[in-house]
């Protein structure tokens, strides 16, 4: 491995530790010592930054001591451009619709949205991943925790959202 590579690799490796760290400090916010929870709303982002640290910490390992073959690098199309953008763009278009359409009309468009960007064309495959990471989510929120998901504020789908909230439980 080239010089410059190894100092890109080590340089990605010391974004993805400092990503970790943000996580796993700024989880301290979320802690509260009069939580009746067995698990705290602290746990998850401090769970998600050591995932994060021990991933780079394996890649950068392989990576450097050349386990991984160079792949070639793919072109750029604007089809790959495009479909880039949408992989980027949908998170962002769901969090600006999840707390006025709610999660319930919210996810299951963006389930949608997500698949079609990752290449995935055929209409029933998109159909049953949507619908059974959504009923997935349903059910684990609504019926196991018990966690109020977000209703939305826009009149129509406030409505809508509440009607499968009921039906849910």
């Amino acid at each position: 491995m080239e010089r410059s590579e190894r100092a890109g690799v080590l340089a990605e490796y010391a974004l993805w530790l400092t990503l970790a760290v943000f996580f796993f400090v700024y989880s301290f916010e979320f802690a509260d010592p009069n939580s009746p929870n067995i698990i705290s709303a602290e746990v998850w982002p401090r769970i998600f930054a050591v995932v994060v640290a021990i991933v780079a910490t394996i890649y950068t390992a392989e990576k450097l001591s050349a386990k991984v073959e160079a792949l070639e690098r793919p072109k750029i199309t604007l089809a790959g451009i495009l479909g880039f953008a949408q992989l980027v763009a949908a998170p962002l278009v769901y969090a600006y619709l999840l707390p006025r359409a709610g999660f319930f009309v919210a996810t299951p468009l963006f389930l949608v949205a997500q698949l079609v960007a990752l290449g995935e064309r055929r209409p029933a495959v998109i159909a049953a991943v949507a619908a059974g990471v959504f009923a997935l989510v349903c059910i684990v929120f609504t019926t196991v925790f018990y966690v109020a998901l977000p209703v939305g504020n826009w009149p129509a789908f406030y409505d809508i959202n509440n009607a499968i909230v009921s039906a849910l439980r």
